[in-house]
């Protein structure tokens, strides 16, 4: 069987989409107008419980500098004990924006004394790219097998 695939010059090459380099997604802004600072040990678990996080989403934490920080940290048990010994980064800008780069659960808390006990801290929990449907290998192999035998009839 030989397939001799030509372009018809009268059908447009559809452009190559952008967002699939590394998609630039939503900035959400830690805290809405409250911000970084301390309020309830709920707050920051509620605003991140309602919100779909994705590969390529940002975070902005805005602060005052002169009496907090961000510190994002690696594990569970350090968020639980708001243990600021091993960060993964430092932000102290007061105007930090951090790209979520991977999916997973992201920590973050403050390192000023009994800021994180008191409730600022946030957890939050990143998907794969948000325009990309997450398939099995399985179901990619079923949907390409489906396109291959409903192509090839």
């Amino acid at each position: 069987l030989d397939v001799l695939v030509t372009h018809d010059p009268s059908s447009p090459i559809p452009p190559k989409s952008p967002s699939k380099i590394l998609p630039s997604g939503n900035i959400y802004k830690v805290g809405d107008s409250k911000r970084w600072s301390v309020y309830d040990s709920e707050f920051y678990y509620q605003w991140s419980k309602e919100k779909q996080f994705h590969v390529g989403d940002s975070l902005l934490f805005e602060y005052n500098n002169k009496v907090n920080d961000v510190f994002e940290i690696s594990g569970d048990l350090e968020f639980l004990y708001c243990d600021p010994i091993s960060p993964v980064a430092v932000h102290k800008t007061g105007h930090d924006l951090v790209k979520l780069t991977e999916p997973g659960i992201h920590y973050f808390i403050s390192s000023e004394p009994g800021h994180c006990e008191a409730g600022l801290k946030l957890q939050v929990v990143v998907g794969p790219t948000a325009n990309v449907p997450k398939l099995s290998p399985l179901e990619r192999l079923t949907r390409w097998l489906d396109s291959f035998m409903f192509n090839h009839h």
